[in-house]
Parts: structure tokens; sequence; C-alpha cells
């Protein structure tokens, strides 16, 4: 065994199952105990209503660093008020592909706590397969009672569009949207990122990623060839942003790689101490040479996200 020792019922809920994989909450509650991973919350407390009534995208996007504002309608920017974001009458896309929990091109849980006033509004969900999901909001006249809406789905979330029925950009006639918070989580601290050769899974983790109670990475998943030379070796560093497919003479079928630069390598399984910060993120990959009809190549892992929780 490696180790590395770092320096350092239930409320009320409405659910409708879509499909295997998809699940809608009205519920926080329920919907925030639909993950075990790290999770985003932009609440818009901190945001005096001094920074206007016509907010641009890239400004609204920069509050918090996570989900992408955009404006899609006609009429004014991004409004802050009192703490709320109010969206008057022109539609909205709240956008996770590129927040610091996405994987595949979204997250695996989002949702929002809003209030309506009037009729209209809808939730048009995106996911990463391009496949959608339309819900139409609840209309709650009262600020401080809002309601909530929520999907989880093993399919990442890639963007939810508040406003029409069929995400239609334009204005909502009549009624006015306030948000109160975006909810966003991820199904564990470990998050498979696929990728690898084919038939393989992504590395397996051995309890939940934390900084207190550490964990252990192992490679026993690599199932596809049979490794020469001992047990397969796991690579750790920083998440690509896109896959690099490797070219086919050096590996067991299309592989792709998934670290890049690699920190370093050890064998499996990799215990990991108590101690590294909360919050570290970086990707692990599993790697060994294989035989594929006769012939050696190299053979890898599909890739696992791993995010340091408490």
């Amino acid at each position: 065994m490696h180790r590395f020792a770092p320096h350092a019922c239930v409320a009320f809920l409405v659910l409708t199952q879509l499909a295997v994989a998809q699940t809608v909450y009205t519920s926080k509650s329920a919907f925030q105990a639909a993950f075990a991973g790290p999770s985003i919350i932009e609440n818009y407390t901190g945001i005096p209503s001094s920074s206007g009534f016509s907010i641009p995208d890239a400004q609204m996007d920069a509050f918090f660093g996570e989900t992408d504002y955009t404006n899609t309608g006609t009429g004014p920017n991004h409004q802050v008020f009192s703490g709320y974001y109010n969206a008057s009458t022109p539609t909205f896309r709240l956008d996770f592909s590129n927040t610091s929990i996405a994987h595949g091109g979204g997250v695996f849980a989002a949702g929002i706590e809003y209030a309506q006033f009037g009729v209209g509004w809808n939730a048009y969900v995106t996911f990463a397969d391009g496949s959608v999901l339309s819900i139409p909001l609840l209309t709650t006249l009262v600020l401080t009672s809002p309601a909530f809406f929520g999907v989880t789905s093993l399919t990442p979330i890639v963007s939810i569009d508040v406003g029409t029925a069929d995400g239609t950009p334009g204005i909502v006639s009549g009624s006015t949207m306030w948000l109160e918070e975006i909810v966003l989580g991820a199904r564990d601290h470990c998050i498979g990122i696929g990728g690898g050769c084919p038939g393989e899974t992504s590395t397996a983790c051995i309890g939940t990623p934390s900084s207190s109670n550490g964990f252990s990475i192992t490679c026993s998943n690599i199932i596809g060839n049979v490794c020469f030379g001992g047990p397969p070796v796991i690579m750790f560093g920083r998440c690509l942003t896109s896959p690099l497919t490797l070219p086919a003479s050096l590996t067991c079928g299309a592989c792709d790689l998934l670290v890049s630069p690699v920190w370093g390598t050890t064998g499996s399984p990799l215990t990991i101490a108590p101690g590294l910060p909360v919050g570290l993120t970086f990707c692990v990959q599993c790697g060994c040479v294989a035989s594929d009809g006769g012939s050696l190549c190299l053979n890898l892992s599909g890739g696992s996200k791993i995010i340091v929780g408490p």
C-alpha cells in the first residue's frame, strides 16, 4: 500500500421522476440532501443595490465568479435590489458549465429559490447531451416566503433559462421574477469524468475525499486488458479542460488522457492521510502496459476529479 501524507417524514416534497437519471424538487431541503459533494450558493445579500438597475452580463458574472448570467431578453440588464436578483420582464440564462464543480460540461444539481409575481415564468433546463426539460414555476407573492425549483441529473446540467416555456429569448409580459438564491451541487467529492480507453470506468475513491479523515484512491477498476509487470500506476495532477486523445499506435484503442501536467505517479492503492487543504482540486487517472490482441499498448482508466472536503 502506498501512502501520501500532505504537509501541511422529511419536509413536504414534490418530485417527478422524469427518467432514471433526473429528479425535480420543490423542496430545498430535500434537494440539498440529494447530493453529498461540494456545493455553491449564490445569494445577493452582499451585492449593494447601488450596483445599479442595469448590470451587464460580465459584471453580474464577476460578483460570484461561478454561474454565468446572460440577459437573453429585451429591456434592462440584470438588476439587484435589497438582496434580491430582479429580472423584471426580460428572460435570462444561468449557465453552470464553467463553475468550479462542473464536470462533463455541467453540474449534478442546480436549483433556484425564487418569487414570481404573476404567471408565465418557466425553468427551461438544458443538459450536456442536448436534451431539455421545461417546468412551469409557481406563483409566490411574498419575497420572504420564496418557492424553490431544483433538478438533479446524472447527465450534467448545463444551464437553466428562466423565462418562456420553450426557452425562446424575449419578455414575460405582466409578471416579474425575483431570485433569492442559486444552489449548485456535485454528486460527490470524487467525480467520475470519463475518458480513458474504451470500456474503462473512472478511477475509484475509497471513502470521501476529506481533509480531516483522509481517503484512498485505487486502480482496481481497470478491467479491459491484463496489465503486465505489476499493478497499474496512479497519475495525479491538474485536470485538463479538454481530454487529450493519445496516438492510437501507443494505446489500447482510442484513449483520452485527462491529467496534465502530471504532478506525480505512484502505485495502487494510494492512501492519502489527513491534512490536504479543503477545496484542493485535482484529477487522477490510472494507467498500465497491457496486451491488446497480442501486442503491447498503454491502457488508461477513466479519470476522476477530486475536490477535498472538510
